[in-house]
């Protein structure tokens, strides 16, 4: 008996101490810092879990003394409490995290604090953005950050803008920054047919922040995709409480101005006096401003809502989900965008939260109304006399339009009517987008401070778009119609493992390392599609498709030491599959230091500093994006029916090859970037400074094959190198900082300068290369020299007379030879600015607020193709003796004729130096006049695209080239933003 006690007592002390330990239900509330209860709180012991309730209180069963309990609550600091015997109603307090997101960044594969950042990276959250009727993701940041610049090229609405981090980074169509939405990075080359912009499915609304990564130590451990800059964008996740937003505005777009044309009484007048018999004869009676028959003052609306909270009320799961519908016309006429998007963001955690999940989906449907851009230059060369419609019954085979008519024809001499073209051509595109992924992240329990991540990401779009012509826009009416489409996948799987260790009492004060291996596969297809007028059917080409594959390793480690010392370094081996083996792997290492200078003992009782940071870092990036799928590889076709050899009595085809180059290799940029991050008077005064310099070497584009090559006459190869260096100064800060009123101002500039520094393909480097950038109308007007900016104008120098008006036909020989030719062309001014200026500010009285957006831009010039090519008085006729329209420098020039020389005068190369007062947007917040401090609502007001300061007479100044082109509208919106 006494054996078996003793051997039951033994086996008592192998059970677990709960089995033996009484539980009991445990009672609390959770406030914040200002007693307030917290309703939605999380709080977790080892095998239970509770959700605070409207009163912050909470029960929590089967407790145990010494249990350690876990507070949560997002944006909050975790808080422990061990349960204590005699525990019946507890009260705990959770405070704000010291690290909000304005103090942290986004990097690659992961997130720093600011202070701990050693790479030029710029974080700017959803307060910073700007306000207004924002359609594009890009437009948020327009004029926020040094060195950045975002320029709409169009007025369509739903456009995309022209991004440039850091100016151009490469000569090839691929100076777009990489693009990471919520860890999905974004094929940037290859947009669905049928739309105005890829990054169209990403609603603006659901953005929390973007980060903008600048530098090589920043964007290296992006390797082959991040030579041009790296802009990641986080949307917004779920929240503890449940909480519903509704947005919606109305906006009214307005034409600013038309191109001067001559007005119907100076043509008639220069017609009678310049013309012939024949040709005056054609003069009608009427005063048509053709421009203000085809723009339109446009109606556009907008609504956004989203609902965010806890999915499961006893497990953490988060979750955000919204959606946008746009539905905006265009100023030309018949043009409209519409857009309907939806996400769902889930953040669930798992095992006591060791395991978290970050799933994400996003969908867009957009459907487009192309208005016939043709009708634009239309609008400028028809003819002024005439009107819109005609009675004559001539012109009821063609709707009433009228065309050109030779006096006492029964049939016009061409369609070329521009209301006719906007009215009689049905061009629609549909397009849908598909991208979401799933990020895991597992704290490994055997090895404290491990994790595993995982990330798998898909993107997908498909667009097809259709063009129609009505027969009343044929002289031989007949129908036409085509159009194409597309499909596009990207498939993405990333994993990797980081490391950081609890490190105590040492001089090293944080310590991460991480590796790990991405892949990237990306499928493209598509083809063409006619329709049959008389059946109705579609007929589709036989669809074409390619593959490109990406693969990479990757790994860094960042080490503080002593709270002052950071150093960071970055190693990424990528491959793709657009070269041949040999030249398929590339090497992009990156190494940063910084040092806290505000942790040093000497600036410890600093009144001035409150922030003070020195960093320097090395970098070399790649670029492999050129051409199509495979263009080192020899592909093969078989000729078509006018190519074909005869033997005997048949005919034979022959397989061809496409233009290829199997010695294509890596475009690599080297960085090297000096920065000082800076706080001022309590941080009231925040700024950075940045030094900058980036070789690139064997850039990527198209050259001429050499001669008597039987093939196409050009193929990509590695044809320059370029550099490119540049400061930027960023500074904000609180003018005015009081309870009831303050005025926030920032403002960055930035200083560039770009360029070639050798010519590969050629074996002279004062050649000039004129097969790049073209000014339109088949003249090539920019070039690449060594010495100078890429794409600079490339113009003969025009001779003036005394009054300074330029002298027709008449040019400078600068090589003495008696002949004005190519060789007396010179390398003229660039496209490009040397000097970008922000400014930007927020006043906020009360309920009140007031912000404003400027920019500047100087030392960037344009081409003024349109005054060159209808500036002179051989294009007031057209080939049938028809009279035209032209513009009215002609009266300044006197020029008579059109040639290759006028059209490349240096005469049209117009100084586009500018300030641009972008937008201005008030608002009024109507939330006191509610008795409910969980409601929010506001009313605002917003005019964008406002002021534009500039000696150049053209359109617009930041187009570089400008020819016949969709105007920019002035945009007025009011809207409403709701919280409840």
């Amino acid at each position: 008996m006494r054996i078996i006690f003793t051997l039951l007592v033994l086996g008592s002390t192998l059970l677990p101490h709960s089995a033996l330990a009484q539980t009991f239900s445990l009672q609390g509330t959770v406030y914040d810092e200002n007693s307030d209860p917290l309703i939605g709180a999380t709080v977790r012991g080892p095998n239970q879990a509770a959700i605070t309730d409207t009163n912050g209180a909470f029960v929590l069963e089967g407790v145990n003394v010494n249990d350690v309990l876990t507070i949560s609550f997002i944006g909050y600091e975790d808080v422990s409490y061990t349960v204590n015997a005699g525990d019946n109603n507890i009260q705990l307090t959770l405070g704000v995290l010291a690290t909000n997101l304005e103090d942290v960044v986004v990097i690659g594969y992961g997130t720093v604090e600011k202070s701990d950042a050693t790479g030029a990276v710029e974080s700017i959250t959803s307060k910073d953005f700007n306000k207004g009727p924002i359609v594009s993701a890009t437009s948020l940041i327009q004029g926020k950050s040094a060195g950045v610049s975002v320029a709409a090229p169009s007025g369509q609405p739903g456009s995309g803008s022209i991004v440039r981090v850091r100016g151009l980074s490469s000569i090839s169509n691929t100076s777009d920054p990489l693009y990471i939405v919520d860890g999905v990075p974004l094929d940037r080359q290859n947009g669905p047919a049928g739309s105005r912009n890829p990054l169209n499915f990403i609603n603006p609304q659901d953005i929390e922040s973007i980060n903008i990564l600048k530098d090589a130590s920043a964007t290296a451990i992006y390797g082959s995709r991040a030579s041009a800059g790296v802009i990641i964008i986080t949307t917004k996740g779920g929240s503890d409480r449940l909480t519903v937003e509704y947005s919606a505005n109305v906006q009214q777009q307005r034409p600013i101005e038309n191109i001067n044309v001559l007005g119907a009484d100076d043509f008639r007048n220069l017609v009678t006096q310049e013309g012939t018999a024949d040709q005056v004869a054609f003069l009608g009676n009427s005063n048509t401003n053709w421009q203000d028959q085809i723009w339109q003052n446009a109606i556009g609306t907008e609504h956004n809502l989203s609902v965010s909270g806890k999915l499961l009320k006893d497990i953490d799961m988060p979750f955000r989900a919204s959606v946008g519908y746009s539905n905006l016309d265009g100023i030309l006429q018949t043009g409209n965008f519409e857009r309907l998007t939806g996400s769902l963001n889930v953040r669930p955690s798992f095992l006591g939260g060791a395991l978290k999940v970050n799933a994400n989906a996003r969908f867009a449907r957009e459907n487009n109304q192309f208005a016939n851009g043709s009708a634009i230059g239309e609008a400028l060369t028809a003819d002024p006399t005439q009107s819109v419609f005609s009675e004559d019954p001539i012109y009821e085979a063609y709707g009433g339009y009228y065309h050109p008519t030779s006096p006492g024809s029964s049939e016009p001499l061409f369609i070329g009517n521009p209301v006719a073209s906007l009215n009689l051509v049905d061009n629609t595109g549909n397009v849908n987008q598909f991208v979401g992924n799933i990020q895991t992240n597992y704290e490994l329990p055997w090895v404290k401070g491990l994790s595993a991540n995982l990330n798998l990401a898909l993107e997908t779009a498909d667009g097809e778009n259709f063009n129609y012509s009505s027969p009343f826009l044929s002289i031989d009416n007949i129908e036409g119609g085509g159009g194409g489409f597309s499909e596009k996948t990207n498939q993405t799987m990333e994993y990797y493992m980081l490391y950081r260790p609890e490190l105590g009492e040492s001089p090293v004060t944080n310590f991460d390392i991480q590796g790990g291996y991405s892949y990237q596969n990306f499928e493209f297809g598509g083809g063409s599609q006619n329709i049959d007028v008389n059946s109705g059917t579609i007929i589709q080409s036989i669809p074409n498709s390619s593959t490109i594959n990406l693969q990479a390793f990757f790994g860094r480690a960042n080490i503080e030491l002593f709270d002052k010392f950071l150093l960071t370094g970055t190693i990424r081996r990528d491959g793709t599959s657009r070269f041949i083996e040999e030249n398929r792997w590339g090497n992009f290492p990156s190494v940063a230091g910084a040092w806290k200078l505000i942790n040093e003992n000497f600036l410890e009782d600093s009144q001035v500093f409150s922030d003070l940071k020195l960093r320097a870092s090395w970098g070399i990036t790649g670029n492999q994006e050129v051409g199509g799928a495979y263009p080192s590889f020899a592909l093969y076709q078989t000729s078509n029916d006018q190519a074909n050899y005869i033997f005997d009595d048949g005919t034979f085809g022959i397989l061809r090859a496409d233009p290829y180059n199997n010695n294509l290799k890596w475009e690599e940029t080297e960085t090297i970037n000096l920065g000082l991050d800076f706080g001022l008077l309590s941080d009231r005064i925040t700024g950075s400074f940045e030094l900058y310099q980036r070789d690139i070497t064997d850039l990527l584009n198209q050259t001429n094959f050499p001669a008597g090559t039987i093939t196409t006459n050009r193929f990509d190869a590695n044809i320059a190198n370029m550099e490119t260096k540049g400061v930027e100064l960023n500074l904000s800060g609180y003018a005015i900082d009081r309870e009831d009123l303050s005025l926030r101002l920032g403002i960055n500039t930035t200083v560039q300068d770009i360029e070639v520094t050798q010519l590969n393909a050629v074996p002279n480097q004062d050649f000039v290369d004129d097969n790049y950038g073209n000014i339109g109308f088949g003249q090539n007007g920019q070039g690449l020299s060594v010495g100078y900016t890429p794409f600079s104008y490339y113009t003969f120098r025009q001779v003036y007379d005394s009054n300074g008006n330029p002298i027709e036909n008449l040019f400078v020989d600068l090589n003495n030879d008696g002949i004005i030719n190519d060789e007396d062309r010179f390398i003229n001014e660039s496209p490009f600015a040397d000097i970008l200026f922000n400014f930007n500010n927020e006043l906020i009285w009360k309920n009140f607020s007031l912000n404003t957006v400027w920019r500047a831009s100087y030392g960037n010039f344009a081409m003024n193709n349109i005054n060159a090519t209808f500036g002179n008085y051989n294009a007031l006729f057209g080939q049938q003796d028809e009279p035209k329209n032209i513009v009215d420098n002609v009266l300044v020039t006197d020029f008579t004729e059109t040639n290759n020389e006028i059209l490349r005068s240096d005469y049209y190369v117009q100084d586009a130096s500018f300030v641009k007062l972008d937008n201005i947007t008030a608002g009024y917040n109507l939330s006191d006049l509610f008795n409910n401090d969980k409601l929010n609502l506001s009313i605002n007001g917003s005019v964008q695209n406002v002021l534009v300061l500039t000696d150049y007479d053209g359109i617009d100044p930041e187009i570089g080239i400008d020819n016949v082109t969709y105007l920019r509208p002035r945009i007025f919106l009011f809207g409403v933003n709701a919280t409840y």
